[in-house]
């Protein structure tokens, strides 16, 4: 009978210790990169001044060199799809989801598609 409940005992003490350490993973940061639009330093602005006031968000690096924003966040206080969501909302496209035509309108002309450094290219400034 004693092992039986020992059994027993074990057997409920490892399940909620299981259980514990998935509710611990999911506040461990994590990281996203996510293939956008972006293409100037207007762009990066917009996104990480947007950023720093999303709870959950802890860091954002924006490369419009290579057109990748990353991520830093907490998955149990913010999910994936809504940081794609949040830059399709911003005017830009992110992985699949593509930009929300409303605010892609009301993007600055550089931040929308032929501006950015490729107009800055066409205006004969090299560096900005």
């Amino acid at each position: 009978m004693k092992k039986i409940f020992f059994l027993a005992a074990a057997i409920i003490l490892s399940a909620t210790g299981f259980k514990s350490v998935a509710q611990s993973n999911s506040n461990q940061p994590a990281t996203i990169r996510i293939k956008t639009s972006v293409q100037c330093t207007m762009c990066r602005k917009r996104i990480t001044d947007y950023f720093r006031r999303e709870p959950g968000v802890l860091r954002v690096d924006v490369n419009y060199y290579n057109k990748i924003v990353t991520v830093r966040y907490i998955p149990s206080e913010i999910p994936p799809s809504y940081i794609l969501n949040d830059i399709a909302n911003l005017g830009y496209d992110a992985d699949t989801v593509k930009a929300n035509p409303d605010f892609y309108k009301k993007l600055p002309v550089c931040c929308q598609q032929g501006g950015g450094m490729e107009m800055m290219r066409k205006m004969g400034i090299r560096d900005y």
